[in-house]
């Protein structure tokens, strides 16, 4: 009989405990990732919340930071966080759905408990890696000022090589390209002015559309 109440006890702390993860671990520079979290008390899940870090980034906590730093106070800025509360989620276990754009690193969950300003961390997820970390991302096309040229910008964390840009007045035809200027405020970000003084102009005197790849 004593057993069997040790096991009961053995097996009630072992489902007591907080857990959290990922439903993929590997994902397209644009996806949804489910996380299930569980093993917390209602008093606990109160005041929870879950954030996205880089991995390997540390997550204890830290003293309050003047304006304008904002919680959570951890030791590294959360890429995103959700609080448990906010989508009623208060009853110890559940599951949210988060929407990750390419970070360029893996990336992993934290389940925090103690809110935003005391937070603990309670469990980590799985990393979650990109597909393809080193795609260019979050294209722009604008206008510099010159009527000749146009801007395009992207985000890319390759440095090594020699990004360019191929363009042209044909879709599938690119004949000119340009090489990419970093942009220092912004370092994994590249400007291309692309001059447009060689295309055909339309019969009304504009400049076409550029079709870019």
């Amino acid at each position: 009989m004593r057993a069997f109440v040790l096991a009961a006890i053995a097996a009630a702390a072992q489902a007591a405990t907080p857990f959290i993860t990922a439903s993929a671990t590997k994902i397209p520079h644009l996806g949804n990732v489910t996380v299930k979290w569980g093993g917390l008390t209602a008093a606990q899940a109160a005041d929870a919340f879950i954030g996205l870090y880089a991995a390997g980034a540390p997550v204890h906590r830290i003293a309050a930071m003047d304006y304008p730093a904002t919680a959570p106070w951890t030791a590294t800025n959360a890429i995103k966080y959700l609080e448990l509360r906010d989508v009623n989620q208060t009853s110890g276990s559940g599951s949210w759905t988060f929407e990750l754009i390419n970070m360029y690193t893996d990336v992993t969950f934290w389940l925090f408990t103690g809110g935003i300003d005391y937070p603990y961390w309670q469990a980590q997820s799985q990393n979650i890696t990109f597909l393809n970390p080193n795609a260019p991302l979050r294209g722009h096309l604008g206008p510099t000022g010159n009527p000749t040229e146009m801007r395009v910008t992207w985000n890319s964390p390759v440095q090594g090589d020699s990004p360019t840009v191929q363009y042209g007045a044909s879709s599938g035809v690119y004949t000119s390209s340009a090489a990419a200027v970093k942009c220092p405020r912004r370092p994994p970000t590249f400007l291309f002015a692309l001059a447009s003084n060689q295309w055909t102009k339309n019969a009304d005197g504009t400049i076409p559309s550029p079709y870019i790849i």
